[in-house]
């Protein structure tokens, strides 16, 4: 691609170019649904996100309405059966209503109660995208960068949300804070 090519060109000048270019090979891969590896590519949340990524905050057009996908996640994911079950249903239901935050709330906290960070990450980047006054999805994205091994960049959120949450005092934020700065 153009900028691809001028990149290289600057990677004389500036290492750290080639890593950028390795993310925006990455990048394409990803929109074509062929990950690096079955992380990305189990449910095409990846594939969906990176469509939307960005359109979902600018595009009103789109649905954010509750759906019977979403109902019957949440049924099941409340009485904890089937997670792969909700996944599939949650998936759907943002296929139908990408703006649905509920959605998007729940599929992060599934992908992150059984250990898939990265996902987890993405997904609730994407929720913030939707609603950045959210100090719980903050948090969440603290919390993921935590537990992915980069503690300075979770700090740095945990700092910004100290001082927004002072005033509300949501115990979830509280505690995922106290996790990071201890």
């Amino acid at each position: 691609s153009g900028l691809k090519n001028e990149l290289l060109e600057l990677s004389g000048d500036y290492p750290n170019i080639k890593e950028y270019i390795r993310v925006l090979d990455t990048l394409a891969q990803l929109q074509t649904g062929q990950g690096p590896g079955p992380l990305f590519s189990a449910t095409g949340l990846m594939q969906l996100t990176l469509k939307t990524f960005g359109h979902l905050r600018i595009d009103t057009s789109l649905a954010k309405e509750s759906n019977t996908y979403f109902q019957e996640a949440s049924t099941l994911f409340q009485k904890g059966q089937q997670p792969d079950r909700i996944e599939k249903l949650l998936v759907q239901s943002l296929a139908v209503s990408p703006r649905h935050l509920d959605s998007w709330e729940y599929l992060g906290a599934l992908l992150f109660a059984f250990g898939r960070t990265e996902e987890a990450l993405v997904t609730y980047n994407q929720l913030y995208q939707l609603d950045s006054s959210n100090l719980e999805t903050m948090s969440h994205i603290a919390e993921c960068y935590y537990h992915l091994g980069f503690p300075g960049l979770a700090r740095s959120h945990a700092n910004h949300l100290e001082i927004l949450n002072a005033k509300v005092r949501i115990p979830v934020v509280n505690r995922i804070i106290q996790m990071i700065v201890s």
